[in-house]
């Protein structure tokens, strides 16, 4: 689950009858105070980059099936969400490498270490693809963070492979 923090990004999708200009689509907002996981307020930027406050709406989880018909209420963009997924997917695979690592030889705990700084390194630089400072990164040198990710991602693999012919 994603963490509301003031300073995030959200879409704020405004109730029928709410002026804000919005062109029938969920607009940009910003966490301005969190009262819980699912309720914030917002400052919300209508389709003229106007600002407007919004207090306490309601936050969908990232895992939310179910959205309301109407608004108000905000949510996370599919980008926060797909970063979300791939943190608990890392943790998940870091947590089951931990354990293991109790269970091994020197040389494999070496392995298992590597791999393990090997993917929060992995995590980090494609959380940075991300960013609108990566965005404004030449293209050769975007091309270049693109291809190391793709290495690492390989070397990564190789040595999941390894770790697991150790059991």
């Amino acid at each position: 689950m994603i963490k509301p923090t003031r300073g995030r990004v959200v879409l704020f999708t405004p109730s029928k009858d709410d002026q804000v200009p919005h062109g029938g689509e969920a607009i940009a907002a910003i966490i301005a105070h969190v009262h819980s996981d699912s309720l914030v307020n917002l400052t919300v930027f209508d389709a003229f980059g106007r600002v407007h406050a919004r207090p306490s709406i309601q936050l969908l989880g990232d895992d939310a099936a179910i959205r309301p018909k109407e608004g108000p209420y905000a949510e996370w963009m599919p980008y926060q969400k797909g970063q979300a997924a791939k943190t608990e997917a890392a943790e998940g695979r870091l947590a089951a490498y931990t354990s293991l690592a109790s269970q091994h030889v020197p040389h494999q705990q070496r392995v298992i270490d590597e791999k393990t700084e090997l993917d929060e390194k992995l995590t980090k630089l494609s959380a940075f693809v991300g960013t609108p400072i990566f965005s404004g990164l030449a293209e050769e040198e975007r091309e270049r963070l693109a291809a190391q990710a793709r290495a690492m991602g390989e070397y990564s693999r190789i040595l999941g492979d390894r770790i697991a012919a150790f059991a």
